[in-house]
């Protein structure tokens, strides 16, 4: 019986389709790499798009990569608060998808989570079953660099970003090649409530692989 096991990794991407079909082109490369593997999307429809028209590139991918399959995670209720509402939105289906990971555990051998960069708060479902988390970051390598160096400097250097919104002196971040002028630094690293969700992501995205 243990040769019949599947072997599977769950893709949690970040709804909308930007995001959605690069973690699917992702996943379509790590199926055609290794025969004996699986891959289960969970899909949350996003607020802004109930319909789910990404669904389409979706059913190409299902029809073209046999091994890649779709789970609807189901709708939750869920109130638009502050300005950045994204992770939040994300983790409120934090249930569900706790619901279908052990249902896939059940029935494959589960070992590993690929998460976007914007459900980082799903590791914590990950670690309840013990499986690794792997972060698929769309963005380059120099603005994850960005956000672990400021997240570094408030948690290690007690730094309050806000200072930097009126400073004029360039600020040295490791993951660019030259000093950076404040004034050039996105808006969301200083305005209060996003930049806190941002830290947080940044704090998540340490536990991964």
């Amino acid at each position: 019986m243990e040769g019949t096991i599947k072997t599977e990794i769950v893709f949690i991407p970040s709804p909308g389709r930007g995001h959605l079909s690069a973690t699917l082109e992702m996943a379509k490369l790590l199926v055609d790499r290794d025969q004996r593997l699986s891959v289960t999307v969970l899909v949350i429809k996003p607020f802004y798009d109930p319909k789910g028209t990404a669904h389409s590139y979706s059913d190409h991918i299902s029809e073209t990569s046999p091994r890649i399959r779709f789970i609807d995670i189901p709708q939750v209720e869920y109130s638009l608060t502050g300005s950045f509402h994204l992770p939040h939105f994300i983790e409120s289906h934090k249930i569900h998808v706790r619901d279908e990971v052990a249902k896939i555990a059940s029935e494959s051998k589960l070992v590993g989570f690929v998460v976007d960069i914007f459900c980082v708060g799903m590791i914590n479902v990950a670690d309840e079953f013990g499986i690794p988390t792997y972060v698929f970051h769309t963005s380059g390598a120099a603005m994850l660099g960005f956000l672990f160096h400021f997240q570094g400097q408030l948690d290690y250097q007690n730094q309050d970003l806000m200072v930097f919104e009126d400073s004029n002196e360039e600020l040295s971040i490791p993951s660019y090649l030259s000093p950076v002028s404040p004034k050039l630094l996105p808006s969301i690293l200083i305005d209060k409530d996003i930049n806190q969700i941002l830290m947080n992501m940044a704090r998540m995205l340490r536990r991964t692989r």
